[in-house]
């Protein structure tokens, strides 16, 4: 399976279809036009991720990576003068993990604060910010966060234009991150001890971190009522969670859980959703899967420079505009949609909901490209250093 890029180039866009790897590097170039001043956008929208400003020193990580915490107050304090210098800018996306957490509460509020306040300036300029909950937002209370950053709840629904909105889910919904007896850890227990009686050998389960999380049966029911909902207004959905969910789009060691049974339903709704956007692993990248685009935006944190996005909504496809790290690329809307919306039922992949038939994940799935990061997972003991 061959991913699509497009590299902007002045005023024309160049494809380039290139196989998922930790490289990323093209294997073949194909050129199109794509005059921007001949297709205006429908809406115009800013993406940000991965910011774990946090007033503590840099760390430096295996392969020449370095986390610059410091300096991601800066950074974001840049981000935004551009997205407020941008003409006609609907909204800002922010991926989630704006914070990294620090060493006590108090210091880890004031880092919040100061990432806060840079939100604030949009919100003054009546450019709506969406926010998503990461994994490292828990640092602090999520009803903090959720007040703090004016989310309505950890996963909800915005209208960008007439035909056009946006779902925010919450990743971190299932997980342990809960007190015990919460009826939301149960239902993480209950899946987790599940996957620890079907593990074999040979399954896959790389995605079971500590750090990632998924979404529970109760967000997956208001996601496919959103979903129904958008078919019968023939409305166009963005997906924005902030764990990938497409193990081909990013590392599998930093996907959701239960990406397989969330996938599934994504799939039955190719005809509404345009876009999955996700932030979580650093490296970024970027899967097309039955139609709909997975993209993982590559994280602020990790960059010397900057490391942000302005996406275009086209009546042709969406054109991403990177800045600092983020590849720019164009993105056109898939054609090959079932007359009656969504897939033909014997399109989707039954066998992949998140367990094979056998038991476990299956090993052969071609998501899987063995990334030589991917860490033990639940099925064999926690890595909790991501």
């Amino acid at each position: 399976l061959m991913a699509i890029y497009a590299h902007r180039s002045g005023w024309s866009t160049t494809f380039v279809t290139r196989k998922p790897s930790l490289n990323y590097l093209p294997v073949s170039v194909v050129t199109t036009e794509f005059k921007e001043e001949d297709i205006p956008p429908v809406c115009r929208i800013g993406l940000i991720a991965d910011v774990q400003a946090a007033a503590k020193d840099d760390v430096k990580k295996e392969g020449g990576r370095t986390m610059y915490f410091r300096s991601a107050f800066e950074k974001l304090a840049r981000t935004i003068d551009t997205f407020l210098k941008e003409e006609n800018l609907t909204c800002v996306i922010q991926l989630g993990d704006c914070i990294d957490g620090n060493e006590n509460e108090k210091k880890t509020h004031e880092d919040f604060e100061r990432v806060a306040s840079q939100f604030d300036r949009l919100h003054r300029n009546k450019i709506p910010c969406y926010s998503v909950l990461g994994n490292h937002c828990l640092s602090l209370p999520r009803e903090v966060i959720l007040s703090r950053l004016k989310m309505s709840a950890s996963y909800y629904q915005a209208k960008l234009t007439h035909d056009w909105k946006l779902l925010v889910c919450d990743s971190n919904d299932l997980a342990l991150v809960w007190p015990q007896g919460h009826h939301k850890r149960i239902e993480a227990e209950t899946f987790l001890h599940r996957v620890q009686r079907e593990c074999t050998e040979s399954s896959n389960h790389s995605q079971l971190q500590s750090y990632n999380g998924g979404f529970t049966s109760a967000q997956l029911e208001w996601l496919e009522s959103q979903l129904k909902a958008a078919r019968l207004e023939s409305t166009n959905i963005i997906i924005a969670a902030h764990h990938p969910l497409s193990a081909s789009a990013a590392r599998r060691s930093h996907c959701a859980w239960n990406l397989y049974q969330i996938q599934s339903l994504l799939f039955k709704y190719n005809d509404v959703i345009r876009l999955v956007l996700a932030g979580h692993d650093h490296l970024g990248g970027y899967f097309c899967h039955h139609g709909i685009h997975f993209l993982t935006l590559e994280a602020l944190l990790e960059t010397p420079t900057d490391a942000f996005a302005i996406l275009d909504i086209t009546p042709h496809g969406l054109g991403l505009r990177g800045f600092g790290s983020v590849t720019s690329q164009f993105l056109p809307y898939s054609t090959l949609l079932n007359q009656n919306g969504g897939l033909h039922d014997d399109d989707i992949d039954h066998n992949h909901s998140d367990f094979c038939s056998s038991g476990g994940l299956d090993d052969d799935d071609p998501d899987d490209h063995s990334y030589s990061e991917d860490k033990q997972n639940f099925c064999g003991g926690l890595d909790d250093d991501e």
